[in-house]
């Protein structure tokens, strides 16, 4: 009897043991490939606040090593200002920042609503940071493209 269930228990498990095996196999690797990112045609880094309000209209850009420009699924988009206050208890003057974000889906351009609030508000110092920005190819495989930051100047 006992022999019975392992030589059945045996013929169970045996054919997928071979599934299992075959599978792995036949899996190919996807690499992603190299992107860049661009808003209008900057890559970040310290800026004229005048260059910058003439961004705003820019839209956002990612191009592959193979220089294919791939379509914008979603991205955020972080403004931080620098303001002073003086401290109550010391009197003197400190500086923070105060952080404001949006995220925009499938689209490359930023919402109106932000052009606006942006060209009224910044100002030398501030910081545009676009973040967790992800792109689709052809094939519909999302990839992470490299983050922008921009320092005003």
């Amino acid at each position: 009897m006992p022999k019975n269930i392992i030589i059945y228990f045996i013929c169970m498990v045996y054919p997928f043991l071979l599934w299992g095996q075959s599978n792995n196999k036949d899996t190919a690797r996807l690499k992603p490939p190299k992107l860049t990112s661009f808003w209008g045609q900057s890559r970040g880094g310290n800026i004229a606040l005048e260059h910058v309000i003439s961004l705003l209209d820019s839209s956002i850009e990612v191009i592959s090593e193979k220089k294919e420009k791939l379509q914008l699924a979603k991205a955020l988009l972080v403004y931080r200002s620098k303001d002073y206050y003086e401290d109550e208890s010391t009197g003197t003057v400190k500086k923070r920042y105060n952080s404001y974000s949006c995220n925009f889906k499938y689209n490359d351009h930023l919402p109106e609503n932000w052009k606006k609030f942006l060209k009224e508000n910044m100002k030398p110092g501030d910081q545009l940071h676009f973040a967790d920005i992800h792109v689709k190819d052809q094939n519909g495989y999302l990839f992470t493209a490299p983050d922008i930051k921009i320092i005003i100047e």
